[in-house]
């Protein structure tokens, strides 16, 4: 996997997120998307969230880490999948 800078890295992130959520193909805010996290994050999203993550990225979380509330922004997603990446 290519070197990402974070920007490059969050930017990755809330493209997937995006597609997610099914929002619309603009960019969306950081904070609208930790909104949906918190809202419409349920336990098959959160799957096929951690799914598309290690698939995007190349990576496999730990079992012990998949934790939903862990990954409940889009800065705790980057660190998540930073500390994968490691």
């Amino acid at each position: 996997m290519e070197t990402m800078t974070r920007q490059e890295m969050e930017s990755a992130i809330v493209r997937q997120l995006a597609q997610l959520f099914e929002l619309p193909d603009a960019e969306p805010d950081v904070e609208q998307l930790n909104a949906k996290l918190g809202a419409e994050l349920d336990s098959m999203t959160f799957i096929r969230m951690v799914v598309g993550m290690e698939q995007r990225f190349g990576i496999a979380f730990k079992e012990e880490e998949m934790i939903m509330q862990q990954f409940g922004t889009v800065e705790r997603i980057r660190r998540k999948v930073e500390q994968a990446l490691a």
